[in-house]
């Protein structure tokens, strides 16, 4: 190939390469723009009187219309991590509270997401990973409240093209701005970032009779109610306040 047809060549691949990348970016404003409209939606249903819950099945057929199956995984991850993170009572009962609530904690949105998926034909599992606190950014004095500062976080495996992968919703995307591991945007295809760089370790629901044996086997101490409820009383009150003052840097 002379120099001429190489940089030819060269020239319509890098053309390709933009057209893709624009094509792609135009795909995750529209998905984005939707998931938004969609937490809207749900907000001004769940401040109503005569609300009625709000179930998977109808977000599903409210987000899925006219989406290919890769902008489908993209809005379920993204309306689900666009919910605020928030430490709350989870009820085993009530898989589908994320839309009830306006805001949950992993339980809340691994449920959200694990239904989601499983609705639009995707096998998807909860999933355990062991994590420390302490690789969060959250101050000192609130980590003190618990004394055990490792756990268990959950999250989801899905089952795509053969393979297995981790999604986890779980920080939203403001917390991004305040350290939190948070992913810019997820192409639908491969896994995305855990819950902290060192949660690698994956535990599936058929490694473990209880969450009893789960805590004795890694040496963790089962948590201290007092102590849990006074660490998720600062958390959130910690996480409120930085969204105050990142709503004020906006005005």
């Amino acid at each position: 190939m002379n120099r001429r047809l190489f940089m030819s060549a060269a020239a319509a691949g890098l053309l390709f390469s933009v057209r893709c990348v624009a094509a792609q970016e135009a795909i995750q404003l529209a998905v984005l723009d939707r998931a938004a409209a969609t937490r809207s939606f749900l907000d001004d249903r769940r401040r109503r009187e005569d609300a009625i819950p709000t179930s998977a099945e109808e977000v599903a057929e409210i987000l899925g219309r006219g989406l290919s199956p890769v902008e489908q995984r993209i809005m379920a991850f993204e309306l689900v991590r666009g919910f605020p993170y928030r430490l709350s009572r989870w009820d085993p009962s009530q898989p589908d509270g994320l839309f009830a609530l306006g805001a949950g904690d992993c339980r809340h949105k691994a449920a959200a997401l694990r239904r989601l998926f499983r609705i639009w034909g995707y096998p998807a599992q909860p999933v355990q990973v062991v994590f420390d606190w302490r690789d969060l950014p959250i101050p000192d004095s609130i980590l003190a409240l618990l004394g055990e500062t490792r756990s268990f976080h959950q999250s989801v495996e899905v089952g795509l093209d053969g393979r297995s992968i981790i999604v986890d919703a779980t920080w939203d995307p403001f917390l991004g701005t305040q350290g939190f591991p948070v992913l810019s945007a997820w192409d639908g295809r491969g896994a995305t970032l855990q819950l902290t760089k060192a949660a690698t370790e994956v535990i599936r629901p058929s490694a473990y009779a209880s969450f009893g044996e789960l805590f004795q086997r890694y040496g963790i101490a089962w948590p201290s109610r007092e102590k849990t409820l006074a660490f998720n009383r600062a958390l959130n009150a910690w996480l409120d306040g930085l969204r105050g003052e990142g709503r004020e840097g906006r005005t």
